[in-house]
């Protein structure tokens, strides 16, 4: 046999191999998402006979399940975040892990677990007032991630106030955000808690299905005497909390929007979390 022969017959064989291995591909996905449908359908049945409401666009993907997070305090992310706001700075330890810093621009202390407040001098006033994109420079400078899903305006008495929520890997942690006041256009007060330095994902622990957590939510709740009817939203995210001395732990949580109000879940134990 001639090898342009020969070689037609390698291309179609070849073909028909991708041609089988694409098939069970799309056979193996179909299958797997038939039965993410029939589990969905299945946690609507179990709400429904427990007379709880929930629409099947909000019930998240069933398979989603955010890994828990470590972070170890960064002594020199909190210094460069210092040093951008107040310039050379003296350094002072205190008790309880804290750490104070000052100069002629103001002053600012650092705490286990992310807190963190800032005093600024008043400067000459900037014709400018702050605006979203203002903060996202300052805290972009300071080494604050910025690619900030929530960012919370009012006017106050003396400026302008702002909240700005903190997010990793595109979730919001809920309890890490910055607030920062203006007065006229100058940034005089800064506060809150904000986790800086690298993250990890820890191998202590296990994320569980949002079907689960919603279950365990609903029992938790008549368990208090709290009966819901209705579920409108599900959020996926990050509760901060202390873990190991410098230690600070990511974990994954569902905000859970109902006719009683907003709840916070774990999606480690699928028990209700106080804010």
């Amino acid at each position: 046999m001639k090898w342009p022969q020969v070689k037609t017959i390698l291309i179609a064989l070849l073909l028909l191999v991708n041609a089988l291995l694409l098939s069970l591909f799309l056979t193996r996905q179909m299958s797997s998402s038939g039965i993410l449908r029939q589990a969905e359908r299945d946690v609507i049945s179990i709400l429904a006979n427990q007379s709880v409401e929930i629409a099947e666009d909000v019930i998240p993907p069933l398979d989603l399940r955010l890994p828990i997070l470590n972070n170890e305090r960064d002594s020199r992310a909190e210094l460069d975040a210092v040093s951008a706001l107040l310039g050379d700075v003296t350094l002072q330890t205190k008790g309880g892990n804290i750490i104070s810093y000052t100069s002629g621009k103001g002053y600012a202390e650092f705490r286990g677990g992310g807190y963190f407040e800032f005093g600024l001098v008043e400067t000459a006033d900037d014709l400018n007032p702050p605006t979203t994109e203002t903060v996202k420079d300052t805290l972009d400078n300071m080494g604050f991630n910025s690619n900030l899903p929530e960012v919370r305006s009012s006017n106050t008495p003396s400026g302008t106030f702002f909240s700005v929520i903190q997010s990793i890997n595109g979730y919001n942690i809920f309890n890490c955000r910055a607030e920062l006041d203006y007065t006229s256009a100058n940034l005089t007060n800064m506060s809150g808690r904000w986790i800086l330095g690298n993250t990890r994902q820890s191998a202590d622990g296990v994320s569980i299905s949002p079907a689960s957590v919603l279950l365990g939510m609903v029992a938790e709740l008549e368990s208090k005497n709290t009966n819901i009817h209705k579920i409108f939203s599900m959020q996926p995210g990050y509760f901060a909390e202390l873990g190991a001395p410098g230690v600070t732990r990511l974990t994954p949580v569902w905000l859970i929007g109902c006719d009683t109000g907003e709840y916070m879940v774990s999606a480690e134990t699928a028990k209700l979390i106080e804010p």
